[in-house]
């Protein structure tokens, strides 16, 4: 049976998330404060104090919950799948949740950029590519960073199966 706590908490922390993003999609982190995602989410301060010590707190755990979410998902389909299909899978997980990427991808959260390319880095080191060179890995992995960026950026109106084709080849020029 579900404990009714833990689901008032997830509520809780889904309230105050989604207010921080609505925010976040309009004006850059340093013109926000607790009380303002509070209102917004129509929760008290001292609930907001309880889950998180601050804004940045708040922001660095949901940006851990994302890379694990999405390091969770990358593992699921890696061993049944090929470069190709990842790549598609990856950048589909990457559509589905757009808005949040968009948010975090937006400039203003480096580490969460750091975060994905040390990610999907692993990954490639480890089950796709094979590619020996951590400098490499990091090079390929953040210009893939930057095409996903661009392609959500864009509305992904081009299917997630064209950039993955576009970014596999320019990979194998490089290799």
């Amino acid at each position: 049976m579900t404990n009714p706590q833990n689901k008032k908490v997830r509520m809780t922390k889904l309230l105050l998330k989604k207010s921080l993003f609505e925010y976040l999609a309009e004006k850059p982190i340093t013109e926000l404060n607790v009380r303002m995602i509070c209102n917004k989410a129509q929760i008290n301060r001292s609930t907001f104090y309880l889950h998180y010590k601050s804004i940045d707190d708040m922001l660095n755990s949901i940006k851990d919950e994302e890379i694990s979410h999405f390091e969770k998902y990358i593992e699921s389909i890696i061993s049944t799948e090929n470069e190709y299909q990842v790549c598609v899978g990856c950048l589909n997980y990457i559509k589905d949740n757009a808005f949040l990427f968009k948010v975090l991808f937006s400039g203003n959260y480096p580490d969460f950029e750091v975060d994905y390319v040390k990610c999907v880095s692993k990954y490639m080191n480890n089950n796709l590519m094979a590619i020996q060179n951590i400098y490499e890995s990091i090079f390929i992995t953040a210009g893939c960073l930057h095409i996903s960026k661009y392609w959500l950026d864009n509305g992904c109106i081009q299917p997630a199966s064209e950039v993955a084709s576009q970014l596999l080849k320019i990979i194998s020029k490089h290799l």
